[in-house]
């Protein structure tokens, strides 16, 4: 099976999908950067789990290169192209684009391309109060964070005294306000 391949049910281009990747590795930190030491080597190899050798470059690349490429997949999985996304809402895709705009839906880019995170779609519509999620976000959230906030049950979202996430909280009819609380404290998360 070819990357083309792959990426054809999701609208992603073999180009957009190296581009991104190439971006991820790009701003990965440089494994010489922070070498560790001997002592802490032997006990992240003894204790952590790790089976090939800490300070091997190599490995680090490779490590590097596996995550960069399974968050991107992970990204593109869980996303819909603008037609996806107009399709599903029953509007244009310039009308897409618009509330990306408007910061009414929330959209990231593979390449040239947008891509809408489905957690933020319920049936035909988004869900409840993602205008004001979004607005309360941090600039610099990655994607796969903001989905994992969106998916993670919390203490401070309770229905019958037990946790949920904020996006059953919103689905459920909860109070936005206090997501976008949890969202002032994300730091803290």
């Amino acid at each position: 099976m070819t990357l083309i391949e792959v990426l054809a049910p999701f609208g992603v281009g073999e180009d957009e999908f190296v581009d991104a990747l190439s971006r991820d590795l790009q701003a990965a930190p440089d494994s010489s950067a922070s070498r560790l030491t001997e002592a802490e080597q032997s006990l992240l190899q003894e204790h952590g789990g790790i089976t090939s050798p800490v300070g091997d470059d190599v490995s680090v690349r490779r490590a590097t290169l596996q995550s960069s490429s399974s968050n991107l997949a992970e990204q593109t999985r869980e996303s819909l192209s603008v037609e996806q996304a107009a399709k599903l809402l029953m509007v244009d895709g310039s009308r897409v684009r618009h509330r990306v705009r408007d910061r009414a839906l929330y959209a990231f880019k593979i390449g040239g391309g947008l891509r809408l995170p489905t957690w933020q779609f319920h049936r035909h519509d988004s869900i409840p109060g993602l205008r004001a999620v979004l607005a309360a976000l941090p600039a610099d959230l990655h994607p796969l964070e903001l989905a994992g906030f969106m998916f993670t049950a919390s203490a401070g979202l309770t229905v019958d005294d037990e946790p949920t996430s904020p996006r059953e909280w919103l689905l459920g009819g909860g109070d936005v306000r206090v997501v976008v609380g949890l969202l002032e404290h994300l730091d803290e998360w």
